[in-house]
């Protein structure tokens, strides 16, 4: 640095690097030095904690832990009130001494409880030695064993008796009771097998109805599936027949023709093509394609009033649904079978029952029993009586309603061929109706029914046939033949007349008879239908014994 060669600018740079390079020396050593100061901190807390936590553990070995003292004396309150303030050395004592002082007192229990143990064992041998001299047996003893054994005998046989006599008792009142309901109690189940196999007649009916619909509509659709198939591959055939005609077409174009006026249309190629056959052809697959659509949505509507009847959401459900049927009436006849010997049963019993019914009745009847059996009997005469006259207050209604229809029939007639003769004023007309309508709004006018009460019809009659006869003069009295010539003249004429009257009661008639759903069988079509089965079945259960047969062979659901 002192050579004159070093000029300054390079001892200037020279320091510089020195001094950086003592700036740096002394941030590392100053970085260092405040790392070793945090760590020599915290190992000086944590000796400070470690003193003071050995120095806590040095007084607990010497004075005892009060920490862990007081949570031990908290679950004995006594203890706890009692050396809650002392140290563990003294409370240490303390607990000593009541142990010293308990055990002394147990000492002193056990030589007392020793003491009692010997005077107990005295006792007990001095009872013994008398029960031994109260067993040794007196001399009647043996006596008196043996009457005691008779009378014990004999009250437990009288209490037998009694009980037995009771349960005889009580089984006579209830077999007194049951005789005036077991009549009626058989009926009534003999009425519900009856209803019962009615609704299976029914079930079954309803079945084999349906497996024929299926059967005809299964073969209907085979048919029209086979109609189809021949009809698309004619479809096909007149389909090629066209695109063979229409490339030729498309090739005569191309070949010679460019002039787009001197293009031949395709109806004249058609026409002039010598292939006329495939053009009939094509005619009779287009009708035979519109047959197809038609038969196509015949079935369709088939299968919708099937799906309609079956109950079901798709066409698909059909035949499961039948399959169901099927298991649902295989699963009715073998109730049928139940029912039948479940019947057979009953009836044994009570041909049983009546057996010993009339044996009790004959050796227990007593005058009350006679007396409500004459008065069920005079009962049942009377609801028969009653069931007589309720039958004939019915005919005499329904006779009354007929009588009470033809009147009115006969005073519409009556009443429309005398607007024939009057017709002036609106005052008498057989309708009724309002006619104050505005016209001027659109509305659709109601339409003009009939007056069919009696009452109404009879008071219109009697006006007109007064106004008929003030019109009638003497002068046209006395030409009554020419008159009577006239109207049977007329008469011929007014035919008209009279079929719209005809026609109009005809329509009030039907009118009455549509208030009825025709769907639903009514009560005179059940008896009907119940009259025809009991005449072609005369026993019952003959319905169901030939199950096997070719009767019931001969349908898929069978």
């Amino acid at each position: 640095m002192e050579d004159e060669r070093w000029t300054t600018k390079d001892k200037l740079e020279q320091f510089r690097g020195v001094t950086a390079l003592y700036n740096s020396t002394n941030a590392i050593n100053k970085e260092k030095t405040q790392a070793l100061r945090k760590k020599q901190t915290k190992d000086i807390k944590n000796l400070t904690t470690q003193n003071k936590k050995y120095r806590e553990q040095y007084e607990e070995v010497l004075h005892g832990d009060k920490k862990n003292l007081l949570p031990a004396l908290h679950t004995h309150p006594t203890m706890q009130l009692a050396f809650k303030n002392l140290n563990p050395e003294g409370i240490e004592e303390e607990l000593k001494q009541s142990i010293f002082c308990k055990t002394k007192e147990l000492d002193r229990l056990r030589f007392k409880k020793k003491n009692l143990e010997e005077n107990f064992l005295n006792k007990k041998l001095g009872l013994a030695e008398l029960e031994q001299e109260a067993d040794e047996p007196p001399e009647n003893y043996l006596w008196e064993q043996e009457i005691t054994n008779q009378i014990q005998s004999i009250s437990v046989k009288l209490n037998a008796a009694r009980s037995t006599k009771a349960v005889y008792e009580k089984a006579l009142n209830i077999l007194q009771k049951d005789a005036i309901r077991f009549d009626e109690v058989l009926e009534g189940l003999r009425k519900d097998l009856v209803h019962q196999c009615e609704s299976i007649v029914k079930a079954v009916e309803m079945g084999q109805n349906m497996s024929e619909e299926l059967d005809s509509l299964q073969r209907e659709y085979k048919m029209t599936e086979r109609t189809v198939r021949a009809n698309m591959k004619q479809r096909d055939r007149a389909i090629r027949g066209l695109r063979a005609e229409i490339d030729a077409a498309r090739l005569h174009s191309h070949a010679g023709i460019r002039d787009s006026r001197n293009i031949i249309p395709p109806q004249q190629l058609r026409t002039s093509s010598p292939n006329l056959s495939d053009d009939t052809e094509s005619v009779k697959n287009a009708l035979e394609e519109t047959m197809v659509k038609r038969e196509i949505s015949v079935t369709q509507e088939i299968l919708n009033h099937i799906k309609e009847a079956a109950l079901v959401h798709r066409i698909q459900d059909i035949c499961p649904r039948l399959e169901e049927q099927k298991r649902q009436k295989t699963r009715l006849l073998k109730q049928v079978q139940e029912n039948e010997e479940q019947l057979a049963r009953m009836l044994d019993l009570h041909n049983q029952l009546d057996v010993m019914l009339e044996v009790v009745m004959y050796h227990t009847m007593t005058e009350e029993a006679k007396q409500v059996k004459e008065e069920k009997l005079k009962l049942l005469q009377e609801i028969e009586k009653q069931n007589e006259t309720l039958k004939g207050t019915n005919e005499e209604l329904v006779s009354i309603g007929q009588k009470t229809v033809a009147v009115r029939t006969a005073l519409l007639s009556l009443n429309l061929m005398l607007d024939t003769v009057y017709r002036s004023g609106t005052e008498m007309s057989m309708y009724d109706i309002s006619m104050d309508i505005d016209e001027t709004v659109s509305v659709a006018r109601p339409l003009r029914q009939p007056n069919t009460e009696a009452l109404s019809l009879m008071e219109l009659v009697t006006k007109k046939v007064k106004w008929l006869v003030d019109q009638v003069s003497p002068e046209d009295l006395e030409a009554k033949p020419k008159v009577t010539t006239k109207l049977a003249v007329e008469t011929t004429t007014k035919v008209g007349i009279e079929d719209e009257a005809d026609n109009i009661v005809s329509d009030m008639l039907d009118e009455l008879e549509d208030m009825d759903d025709p769907d639903v069988m009514t009560r005179k079509d059940i008896k009907a239908e119940s009259k025809r089965l009991v005449e072609l079945y005369d026993n019952p259960r003959a319905m169901f014994e030939d199950q096997g047969g070719p009767k019931f062979k001969k349908h898929k659901c069978f």
